[in-house]
């Protein structure tokens, strides 16, 4: 199993989405990927990056952590199966 989503790099542990069987996906989480399918499949890069950008800002992380977090984001997602 992978540590993240590979579609927006959330962790994975207790988020997986389902494949078409009802099992757990080793690769998506449960707000990317439900039944075997992406839940936006035309979602693109740049939407996913603002995306998980906004979510991090309203995190109730340290605001360095944030920050570096924020910083690398675009790095990480970049790398995921999904937009590779």
């Amino acid at each position: 199993m992978n540590k993240f989503c590979q579609s927006c790099g959330m962790p994975l542990e207790g988020h997986q989405g389902t494949e078409v069987n009802g099992t757990l996906s080793n690769d998506y989480c449960e707000m990317c990927y439900r039944d075997g399918q992406f839940i936006e499949p035309k979602i693109t890069f740049n939407e996913m990056k603002t995306r998980g950008i906004t979510g991090l800002k309203q995190s109730n992380k340290n605001i360095l952590v944030k920050q570096l977090m924020i910083w690398g984001y675009p790095f990480q997602l970049k790398n995921l199966d999904r937009w590779k």
